[in-house]
This record gives C-alpha cells, structure tokens and sequence, in this order.
C-alpha cells in the first residue's frame, strides 16, 4: 500500500489505483497458511504475498508490485525491522 501511495504521488500509477489498493488490502484476511506453503515452494514471501492482494484488489492489482523489484521489497522489509 505504502509503494502504491507513493507511485500514485509521483504519477507512476493511477491515483484510483493506489486508492482502490489501500482500500481493498486486507491483512487480516490473508490465508497464512498458503503464504507459508508458497513460500517454501519459491523461497520468499513476495510472490506469494502479492498474488493473494492482487486477488483482493482487483483491477488495481495490476500496480501492487509496479516498478518495484522483489529484492526492494525485501531490502525495505529489513530496514523497517532494523528501525523496530
């Protein structure tokens, strides 16, 4: 949601778009059980993460990984963590 926001302020996807992602992501519903069997399958979470908020997002999902690469999500996750 955090990229969506930030993509849309710097016009590199929809406005609509970044909205209708951050309105329709829904952490809580999530199947946990399915990201943990996928990512055990790829050996990361992204893939598995953004296929599930695609789904809930529908035709905003198109931009939930736009421009980004899976090792900037990753890198990003890190960095937040450290600052935790």
């Amino acid at each position: 949601m955090a990229l969506a926001r930030a993509e849309a302020r710097c016009g590199v996807i929809p406005r609509e778009a970044a909205d209708e992602i951050a309105a329709r992501t829904d952490v809580t519903s999530l199947d946990f059980d399915l990201l943990r069997q996928e990512t055990d399958i790829v050996g990361y979470p992204i893939l598995p993460l953004v296929h599930q908020m695609v789904k809930q997002c529908g035709e905003a999902g198109r931009y939930v990984h736009w421009g980004a690469t899976t090792q900037d999500i990753m890198d990003t996750a890190v960095v937040l963590q450290l600052r935790a």
